[in-house]
């Protein structure tokens, strides 16, 4: 493991259980927004609902 690890692994053991829920409940938000983000890039002339299908599917492997 390398320092960086070793210390970020330091500091969320420091959280409490909520705070780490939070934490990850946050990079999950973050994750889907750049995907978003991405997708509309990629195809500009997607709908809204278009983006949200890939979102789904992508995320969580539906069709």
């Amino acid at each position: 493991m390398t320092t960086v690890d070793e210390k970020l692994l330091s500091l969320l053991r420091q959280k409490s259980p909520a705070e780490r829920t939070i934490l990850a409940s946050n990079m999950f938000t973050s994750a889907r927004e750049m995907l978003r983000g991405f997708l509309k890039q990629q195809h500009p002339d997607w709908t809204h609902d278009q983006i949200q299908a890939e979102l789904r599917r992508r995320i969580h492997g539906s069709t």
